[in-house]
């Protein structure tokens, strides 16, 4: 991922002249924000890890640049929903990373993140750039070497390195030394121990002791395919729930219910919620949307155990309310002004108009309802929207397919009911990509 962004911006001896190794490149990912993308990586997709590879909470007074705290930020212009955007992603790193320093940090209303992507690049230059943070640009692996590649020819030019065809291991530390410092920070004469310490390590010994281990690795040639990887069979390996839901979409948006390949599919979808493979999706009474919902979540590796694998919506949510209730097991329900969707989530909202509520979702089944899984969160006019993909969506032209809807949120993170047609009913977290 990073090897191909940094093949396409600068290698060595490829037409951009300078002495900058991908060694040193994988050494300064790791060091800023390995701790995330190594747990991150574990259960969500490319695009998630990259997002929420966010972190470095700190403040004054252990913070002098810009900005120093909240009401900089939101003092300086578009702050205000650049410290909300900062909020709600540390808020999602903490809970996908499972790191407690994380969370108990993100229950401060105050507290944000200031680095941005595998390079963690400084919100100290938003004022310069704010599209890229507010358009969250560094989601592309493509933009965050750029951002990197910069500073470091940057620093090259100021320790007089730019015209060397290769760097030392000491030299290439001091490049990054100054990635992280600042050059009117940095003293030769303190050698590696300089730059951010973590308590044990200044910045330049971790990079020297992250180079060294980047040599062992052999880095692939250009233009060589990587030899194929073995899968293991679905059912014992799992995948994320999002990673799953998005296969379908791709595979079948835009596609009719009653046209192939879909209709073939979703003979699957009907056999993950205990129905029967011959029900035919164009009538009415055959809807398949909760199929869909079995379907992805059992893909994921869920069990009978786990999840109550349905033909409809109602019954497992009134599961998921129960387990909530109780505080147990890996899918719960919950009410939609006390929990935030994340990635993975299940929004459950009334169909044809109905007003049904959560206590009523909560004492019975069998009426009518949907359900869908958030895939991401984009901004839509200034306002953060969760996506979700589902089963059975509207198709113009048509009765049904697997398509995407987007949902309103509040300034904290919350579905915003008043700003969305349908009433809701819950919000079911789903942990399952995270314990599985």
């Amino acid at each position: 991922m990073v090897q191909g962004a940094v093949r396409r911006g600068c290698r060595p001896r490829a037409g951009c002249h300078t002495p900058l190794s991908f060694d040193l490149v994988s050494a300064i990912a790791f060091q800023e924000s390995g701790e995330l993308w190594s747990k991150l990586r574990l259960h969500l997709p490319r695009e998630e890890i990259l997002r929420l590879s966010v972190g470095d909470t700190l403040d004054e007074p252990n913070r002098s640049a810009f900005p120093k705290n909240k009401d900089a930020l939101i003092a300086a212009q578009r702050g205000q929903p650049m410290f909300e955007l900062a909020h709600r992603l540390l808020v999602e790193m903490a809970d996908a990373t499972g790191i407690k320093a994380y969370q108990a940090v993100a229950r401060r209303p105050h507290k944000f993140v200031h680095g941005y992507g595998i390079f963690q690049y400084d919100l100290q230059f938003f004022r310069r750039d704010p599209d890229f943070f507010l358009e969250q640009r560094w989601k592309s692996i493509e933009a965050c070497v750029d951002k990197l590649m910069t500073e470091l020819k940057r620093g090259l030019d100021q320790l007089d390195f730019s015209d060397k065809e290769s760097l030392t291991d000491r030299k290439s530390a001091f490049v990054a030394i100054v990635y992280n410092t600042g050059f009117g920070n940095f003293r030769e004469s303190r050698e590696l121990q300089q730059g951010h310490h973590d308590g044990t390590h200044f910045y330049g010994e971790n990079i020297d002791r992250y180079l060294k281990i980047a040599h062992t690795i052999p880095t692939p040639q250009i233009g060589v395919t990587p030899p194929p990887l073995t899968i293991a069979p679905l059912a014992a390996a799992g995948r994320s729930i999002v990673v799953v839901a998005k296969a379908e979409f791709d595979r079948f948006n835009g596609t009719d219910e009653g046209d192939e390949p879909l209709r073939r599919r979703i003979a699957d979808y009907y056999e993950a919620g205990g129905g029967s493979r011959n029900l035919d999706p164009t009538l009415n009474e055959n809807a398949w949307s909760a199929a869909f919902i079995s379907f992805c979540v059992k893909q994921s590796g869920a069990t009978s155990d786990q999840f109550k694998f349905n033909l409809s919506h109602s019954v497992f949510v009134r599961a998921a309310i129960a387990n909530g209730d109780a505080d147990r097991g890996v899918f719960r329900g919950h009410r939609v002004t006390e929990y935030a969707p994340k990635l993975g989530d299940l929004i459950h909202h009334n169909r044809d108009g109905g007003t049904l509520s959560f206590d009523f979702a909560r004492a019975n089944t069998g009426y009518p309802s949907h359900s869908a899984i958030v895939v991401d969160f984009e901004l839509r006019n200034g306002v953060r929207h969760a996506v979700t993909i589902g089963g059975n969506e509207f198709l113009s032209g048509g009765t049904g397919t697997v398509g995407k809807k987007r949902f309103a949120l509040d300034s904290n993170g919350f579905l915003n009911q008043s700003a969305i047609g349908v009433k809701l009913i819950a919000w079911s977290k789903i942990s399952l990509q995270r314990v599985l």
